[in-house]
């Protein structure tokens, strides 16, 4: 497990893709056992990442601390930074575009949907308000596809996935979401969309967090 920091309260770590965050196989091997083998003691998990993404998650080592990162998390005041490779050529701007979509969970098809506003889901839940501002970083035209640096606003399921599927650019190798079925099947065991940045405020110090990967 790679473990970027830990003290008495938190630990940062990388999630490879293809492990899940948390399983309900317990004969799966998931993030949460394994930070529980390392930790041998309380183990609160605050966010997940899905299973074919890779990057950051803190967990947190005591219940106060669990606490604390929840409502950060829950009042937005846990940032959290993606990069992705998309299918195509993504338009270059000045500045960060803005993307609002309302989304919908298809539990059946286990995806998130982009829907118009007032739209309710099958058991009758509205549609929530998904918001993120993406930057383009690179286009590669050997491979047409476009590096992107994005920041969620929300925190909705699939939200990204989603949402760039929308507007024509699914994530490499996102099957689910539209893109085109790898060529290699023996390749990556993930889509190509890792979480790159993840800064909030430590539990029991307030000090600023801030992780990278490059």
């Amino acid at each position: 497990m790679n473990i970027l920091y830990e003290d008495n309260e938190i630990l940062v770590c990388v999630k490879p893709e293809g492990i899940a965050t948390q399983s309900a196989d317990v004969r799966a091997k998931d993030m949460v056992s394994m930070v529980n083998e390392h930790v041998k003691g309380y183990v609160g998990l605050v966010h997940r990442l899905d299973q074919p993404v890779s990057g950051l998650l803190v967990f947190a080592k005591t219940p106060a601390a669990a606490a604390s990162l929840s409502k950060q998390v829950q009042g937005s005041g846990m940032g959290k930074c993606y990069r992705a490779v998309v299918e195509g050529r993504v338009d270059e701007t000045d500045a960060p575009v803005i993307l609002t979509n309302c989304l919908i969970r298809d539990a059946k098809a286990g995806k998130a949907v982009v829907v118009p506003p007032g739209r309710k889901d099958a058991a009758g839940k509205p549609a929530k308000e998904a918001r993120l501002t993406y930057e383009l970083l690179s286009y590669d035209e050997a491979a047409d596809s476009s590096t992107l640096f994005i920041r969620l606003q929300t925190g909705r399921f699939h939200q990204i996935r989603a949402q760039l599927a929308h507007i024509g650019h699914p994530v490499l190798r996102d099957v689910k979401y539209g893109a085109k079925k790898p060529a290699d099947p023996n390749g990556p065991a993930g889509i190509a969309l890792c979480a790159c940045e993840l800064s909030f405020l430590h539990p029991a110090t307030g000090e600023s967090m801030h992780f990278t990967l490059s």
